[in-house]
């Protein structure tokens, strides 16, 4: 295994392929990181005090580079912790009112970073399906599998070696970014809200769905042992990941069951109360084994919507997709109701988590399995 890893390596730092994969990642890390800080004026106009060269609805006169951090994260004086969780849970008086009742924009702040995390694997999945094909393709078009199992080399150590190869790549890519969003922060002298058990888990799952496309576009390699066959089947794959498929099935569910019982008292309760100031007495909840949100009232569970259930075949159907789509955080956050913070601490998130898992380990027994038995020529 050491010494096919070495000649990867070699073959990785001498060739072209990986060099101009870095410097598309390096570019775009910033380039698109870069769009985002510039979308939010809360954040871009610390370089600038006319905030007439800033298009943001956000952007105000009394707003500038000297007052800025004063309407900030930075100076609402509230825990990171408070703000993921304003949407989900009942926060101290204190908290709810410097978050709600002062004139400041954190939740963007906090809605602005999560947006650039679960972004991550946007770019560099539509970059490694074509790196796969043609630095990986190289093994078989130029005889190097062949002589490597001439060798004494098994398949399964060459197939092992290049998803490891792969996933190293992986993990550089998803570093190049944060650096490069870290780097932004430094320059726009902005210092996100950052809760880490959310964000942690966000870039885990960030890091892990690029792990598995690069492992189904490795099994596709080796499984057709030819450049042409893996570049289409690798597309497939890349069209198919940006795909909201967990959001579209997410949206069947809700059609079918959050329909409001408008007679009920509990929703009486519900839309009666449905002010800021009875903001913080409201408690939202994700059953994951059903996928539905509960609301709390005063502790209270308040059942607002009809009782109409969706046939089980087609629930269980709409569950599957939601729960093996290794994208499901990042699909359903900004989407529906369902915010970040609820998502982590009720389970979806590690149900992403394994969920990536699941098609990795999947997608390479298959390919292993099926390598083994192929014919080299």
């Amino acid at each position: 295994m050491k010494k096919i890893l070495a000649g990867m390596l070699y073959r990785l730092f001498k060739g072209y392929e990986f060099w101009a994969l870095m410097a598309l990642v390096l570019i775009s890390a910033f380039f698109l990181n870069l769009n985002q800080f510039k979308g939010e004026a809360i954040i871009s106009i610390s370089r600038s005090d006319n905030v007439d060269e800033i298009r943001s609805e956000f952007a105000r006169d009394d707003i500038n580079a000297g007052n800025v951090d004063d309407y900030r994260y930075k100076g609402l004086g509230v825990s990171a912790y408070d703000l993921y969780r304003a949407e989900s849970e009942i926060l101290t008086e204190d908290a709810f009112e410097r978050i709600y009742f002062t004139d400041n924009y954190a939740l963007t702040e906090v809605w602005t970073l999560l947006r650039m995390l679960g972004g991550l694997h946007s770019f560099p999945i539509i970059l490694i399906i074509i790196f796969i094909p043609l630095f990986f393709g190289r093994l078989f078009s130029d005889g190097t599998v062949k002589n490597l199992i001439a060798g004494g080399h098994s398949k399964a150590k060459i197939y092992l070696a290049s998803l490891l190869v792969m996933t190293a790549i992986d993990v550089l890519i998803i570093l190049i970014n944060i650096i490069a969003i870290a780097v932004l922060c430094l320059y726009f002298r902005w210092t996100p809200p950052v809760y880490l058990p959310v964000v942690l888990m966000l870039i885990l799952i960030e890091l892990l769905s690029i792990i598995t496309v690069s492992s189904l576009c490795i099994a596709a390699l080796f499984i057709t042992m030819k450049k042409t066959a893996a570049f289409i089947a690798s597309f497939v794959i890349g069209v198919i990941s940006f795909v909201p498929v967990s959001y579209m099935a997410a949206v069947g569910i809700f059609l079918h069951e959050w329909r409001y019982d408008l007679q009920s008292e509990d929703y009486q309760t519900y839309n009666d109360n449905l002010c800021l100031d009875n903001w913080n007495r409201f408690e939202k909840r994700l059953d994951v084994l059903n996928f539905s949100e509960e609301i709390y009232f005063d502790g209270k569970e308040l059942k607002i919507y009809d009782d109409i259930k969706m046939p089980a075949a087609t629930k269980a159907m709409s569950l599957a997709v939601i729960y093996l789509d290794p994208f499901v955080s990042t699909n359903l956050f900004g989407d529906t109701s369902y915010d970040t913070y609820m998502m982590y601490r009720d389970g979806l998130m590690a149900i992403n988590v394994g969920n990536n898992v699941f098609w990795t380990v999947l997608s390479t027994a298959c390919g292993i399995v099926i390598f083994r038995k192929r014919e080299i020529r």
